[in-house]
């Protein structure tokens, strides 16, 4: 029963990231892209869209097509590590060592959610 609660815990984690960067990824990027004053804001803009579209992809994957969990997720991680990299240095005018903080802290937890998302798909 203990194991039972931890992977329901671990899913609706995983589901929540999935659904805020969906949220974030797309509603946040089209505000992005019309707010864009440079062609660096809009490509950074434009690059949160396609993480929320995959984060969309991602979750359709889990619940229904497991054979595309792992590439999806991928494409999902590195999209939104380099939009996290690129957005720190696009929009807060950073220098390119914060952005690359900020990209390793991002990778760190698109890891965590991939690999909760694949151990749950092989349980389950």
């Amino acid at each position: 029963m203990h194991a039972t609660i931890l992977r329901r815990i671990r899913l609706f984690l995983v589901t929540a990231v999935l659904l805020a960067a969906v949220w974030f990824g797309i509603r946040e990027g089209i505000d992005g892209f019309t707010d864009a004053e440079t062609t660096f804001q809009r490509w950074a803009a434009a690059s949160q869209v396609l993480y929320g579209v995959l984060a969309v992809a991602s979750l359709l994957a889990l619940f229904t097509r497991r054979a595309w969990l792992r590439p999806v997720l991928i494409a999902w991680a590195l999209v939104l590590t380099l939009t996290g990299t690129v957005a720190t240095v696009a929009w807060a005018g950073a220098p390119w060592s914060a952005g690359l903080m900020t990209g390793v802290l991002t990778a760190v937890v698109a890891g965590l959610v991939t690999w909760g998302a694949l151990a749950h798909a092989r349980i389950a």
